[in-house]
């Protein structure tokens, strides 16, 4: 086995039926041989259209690395907490995992805003604490917002 192989992650942008690799009859039959080559890592979003319906149904899902992002947190400050917690749980369920690897924030802007990401970061630290995210990240889409 190649040693490369186990630093690859399967972006599941591709999972949206009008782009990539899912419009190949073949799609599902390649998600579920990735841990036979040697792929255990796998990057999902809830704003990749119908990924949860392909990373749900992998074979032996618990033994893959899962990175995913939460999406946008547009609401007033005192419903964070409820929103937050919402977005974590149905990303668990809809994708059949009770683990996150990595959790981005998918708004590399977020941590700007004090006291929004005070809250929210404090939130990720208790899913931390218990054991339900690994790692806590900010997907960054461009040079300007590094």
């Amino acid at each position: 086995m190649n040693k490369h192989v186990k630093k690859i992650i399967v972006g599941f942008a591709q999972s949206d039926p009008k782009y990539g690799l899912s419009k190949n009859k073949n799609f599902f039959s390649v998600v579920n041989n990735l841990e036979k080559y040697g792929i255990n890592k796998i990057d999902t979003s809830p704003k990749y259209k119908n990924s949860h319906k392909y990373v749900s149904q992998i074979n032996k899902l618990s033994s893959f690395k899962i990175t995913t992002k939460l999406g946008d947190i547009n609401c007033h400050l005192k419903d964070i907490k409820k929103t937050v917690n919402e977005k974590i749980n149905q990303i668990l369920k809809k994708n059949s995992i009770k683990k996150i690897d990595t959790l981005l924030i998918h708004d590399p802007l977020l941590p700007l805003d004090t006291l929004r990401w005070n809250e929210i970061y404090s939130i990720l630290k208790n899913f931390k604490k218990k054991k339900i995210i690994d790692k806590i990240g900010v997907s960054v889409y461009t040079v300007q917002e590094t």
